[in-house]
């Protein structure tokens, strides 16, 4: 598979979007803050359960979907730390109560974990 990347222009600056696969690489896309300093807390990898390359690109357009209808990275950053802490108790990584836009509940079904 081809590495997609994107730039996202968003209320709180410019954001990276980067999904990767392949043989030796886990699948996995990567939500960076343009301004360095903020990608240890802000910036966001998620791990896919799946390869499949179309349903990589359309978890890749998620994402930036949900940035172009207003989600911040610092929402995105708050929603990867809940999930996280749900999939340690094998819970889906969205709760069922969450407002979300399609696009990232879609994805929420594929993670298999987020760092």
């Amino acid at each position: 598979m081809k590495t997609m990347l994107s730039k996202v222009n968003t209320k709180d600056g410019d954001v990276t979007v980067m999904t990767k696969a392949g043989f030796l690489v886990s699948p996995r896309t990567t939500v960076m803050p343009s301004r360095f300093g903020d990608l240890g807390k802000l910036g966001v990898r998620f791990f896919w359960d799946t390869g499949d390359p179309g349903l990589l690109e359309l978890m890749h357009i998620g994402l930036i979907q949900a940035f172009q209808g207003g989600t911040t990275l610092t929402e995105l950053r708050q929603l990867a730390n809940l999930g996280e802490k749900r999939l340690l108790f094998s819970l889906p990584f969205f709760g069922e109560d969450v407002t979300l836009p399609d696009s990232l509940i879609q994805a929420g079904n594929h993670i298999k974990r987020v760092m």
